[in-house]
């Protein structure tokens, strides 16, 4: 099927195609945002994964401002867009950049540990250079992944920001299988899917045999959660199409050059990220 022509329902994608629920993704990017002003926390999101212009206005509540890139051509991208206040991780010469120091927590990440004298040093270095607008300390809290439910979470965040007023998420507004596993989130949060149709079903060794190989479904996460690494919705119909929501869909959703943007069964919009 044409890219450009947009299915009626979730049922005429081709497959297999990545979903996105605008009902939950709205849900989900609320929450992160009402999260962060009880905090009283800048909430700068990353657009690594999704690259999409529709999400980053949904995770800035419209505001178009106060994001994290990972690569040139995203800055580019969302700059273009109308976007500003982009941070990204690599400088280039000729001009005044806005910088951040990036601390590292103890995870073992990038960044200064944030015990150091590096960062007094370094922070001084950067605020006396012509060429660098120095804006503070920047941390990913990292130790969020080790977590296994949700006081953990609460408790390596708020290790985190009381080191730091700034947080960065990459995913969040979508959410995973993995961050369920974590908890994160609930499966019902979940917004993302993969359609895919099963051809065969070999009930010998209790196997189904899908249209969906590596190139559209990454096996990042399978060997954290071998028994965690995707859930299908439920259909009574074998011999139609499943939906599994991905273990992790930062490496899935990079595989695919379109979301299909669904609320309810109805798709209402086509999404196209940037490479």
């Amino acid at each position: 099927m044409d890219d450009e022509q947009m299915p009626a329902t979730i049922c005429d994608v081709p497959t297999p195609s990545f979903l996105v629920d605008l009902d939950k993704t709205k849900n989900n990017a609320k929450k992160m945002i009402d999260t962060c002003e009880r905090l009283e926390v800048q909430l700068r999101p990353h657009m690594k994964t999704h690259k999409t212009v529709d999400l980053g206005t949904l995770m800035t509540n419209g505001t178009n401002t106060t994001i994290e890139v990972s690569t040139l051509n995203e800055t580019e991208f969302y700059a273009k867009n109308g976007f500003d206040d982009i941070l990204y991780s690599s400088l280039a010469d000729g001009r005044k950049w806005s910088v951040s120091l990036e601390v590292d927590d103890g995870s073992g990440r990038t960044g200064v540990p944030w015990d150091s004298d590096d960062v007094t040093s370094l922070a001084t270095m950067a605020t006396q250079s012509p060429n660098i607008d120095f804006k503070g300390l920047y941390l990913y809290i990292a130790n969020t992944y080790k977590a296994n439910c949700k006081k953990e979470i609460e408790d390596a965040n708020n290790e985190g920001t009381d080191l730091l007023k700034t947080l960065s998420k990459p995913m969040i507004i979508v959410l995973d299988v993995q961050q369920s596993t974590i908890g994160s989130c609930c499966r019902d949060e979940i917004a993302c899917r993969l359609t895919t149709r099963v051809i065969s079903h070999k009930p010998s060794i209790n196997i189904f045999l899908i249209d969906c190989g590596f190139l559209a479904l990454s096996y990042d996460g399978m060997a954290d959660n071998p028994d965690e690494f995707s859930s299908f919705q439920d259909n009574p119909d074998l011999s139609g199409k499943f939906t599994p929501s991905k273990g992790k869909a930062c490496a899935t959703s990079c595989q695919h050059t379109v979301f299909y943007v669904h609320s309810g069964d109805k798709i209402v919009d086509m999404w196209r990220p940037t490479k």
